[in-house]
């Protein structure tokens, strides 16, 4: 689990941030480390009104207009 790097995304938001408790860390976040990955589990990948699970399944989302063409979490 060390070795996947799936979360660089979430590593880079979480050392944008400068947090003061990155310094227990050596300063900045490692890939490795398990916030990001945590991090990665909770955002599910959305295109649209899909959501697109890590098994490569699709779901409907109710909360969004099926007619939308806006790529939900890039706010």
């Amino acid at each position: 689990m060390w070795l996947d790097h799936r979360a660089v995304s979430q590593v880079n938001r979480i050392n944008e941030t400068k947090h003061s408790v990155l310094q227990y860390v050596g300063g900045v976040m490692s890939v490795e480390m398990q916030a990001p990955k945590l991090l990665w589990l909770k955002e599910p990948l959305v295109w649209g009104n899909k959501v697109q699970t890590e098994e490569g399944r699709e779901s409907w989302r109710a909360d969004v207009d099926p007619d939308s063409s806006v790529l939900l979490g890039d706010n």
